[in-house]
């Protein structure tokens, strides 16, 4: 494996970023020529289930001006594109410019000969989320979504609508469970149909059988209606997550819809938790 585009001097770090990478799961190109409008040619290009990251071996933390610029080229992108820096390890950066390039969303890597080592995760670029502000809502939703929300900073989207789509699910189970005693709700599953079901039922349901259970309120207050279409509308996408994120299609289609569902959760929740 030759570089043509770094210092001999880097030759060893980017051998040693190069094995890392591919021992977990990247397929790799190397200053790939065919890759179009980038400002500087990345040193590797990894891809791995829908994710593609484009990694500059550096001597040190380049210039502002080449961050920025690197940093545009991947936010354009129409799907998941990272990028990020393997440094020699005497080169690692602390303090305020550790700090500096984490806020950017760059990924940080040490690499030796016989030694790769994440210090900091690159993220998702094209991901521009803006996530409702959690301190407008009272202090149950803030505490039952905080750890989501700090989550997604850390630019690990998937990850915190999972765990959002976590939360929801277990207050909604708790609240029809609730409601049920309290209001003596009956379910429908066909007019004039009534449909038994246990706690130890609800307890069991999926997101999509919650949705289902939840439409089958007789004489729903709003609340009811509120998480019946909020639990219908997440839960395609819940399934994406849990069981196809190999699938670049149907991520695709989650990375569409994820703004808006992360709006939907929190109204979800704090209406879960009356």
């Amino acid at each position: 494996m030759e570089f043509l585009t770094i210092p001999e001097e880097l030759s060893g770090v980017a051998l040693a970023a190069a094995g890392g990478l591919e021992e977990s799961g990247y397929s790799l190109r190397i200053e790939d020529p065919s890759l179009m409008g980038v400002p500087y040619l990345p040193t590797i290009s990894a891809t791995r289930a829908g994710t593609t990251m484009h990694v500059f071996v550096e001597l040190n933390i380049p210039s502002t001006s080449k961050l920025r610029e690197v940093r545009a080229y991947c936010a354009a992108q129409r799907s998941d594109t990272r990028y990020a820096l393997a440094l020699p390890f005497h080169a690692a950066p602390a303090g305020e410019l550790l700090a500096q390039v984490q806020r950017q969303g760059v990924g940080l890597y040490l690499a030796a000969p016989g030694s790769f080592h994440e210090l900091s995760p690159p993220v998702d670029l094209t991901l521009n989320l803006n996530l409702p502000d959690l301190s407008r809502y009272p202090n149950p939703v803030r505490s039952e979504l905080g750890p989501s929300w700090e989550t997604c900073r850390r630019g690990q989207a998937l990850e915190g609508f999972d765990d959002a789509c976590v939360v929801l699910e277990g207050l909604a189970r708790k609240y029809i469970i609730r409601h049920r005693k309290k209001r003596s709700l009956t379910f429908l599953s066909a007019p004039g149909r009534v449909r038994t079901v246990s706690d130890a039922n609800i307890r069991k349901m999926t997101m999509g059988q919650l949705a289902v259970l939840f439409s089958q309120i007789h004489n729903p207050n709003h609340p009811d209606t509120q998480l019946a279409n909020v639990l219908s509308s997440l839960n395609p996408d819940r399934v994406r997550v849990a069981h196809k994120r190999r699938d670049g299609r149907s991520l695709g289609a989650l990375r569409q819809n994820m703004h808006r569902h992360f709006w939907s959760i929190a109204e979800g929740v704090q209406a879960a938790l009356t």
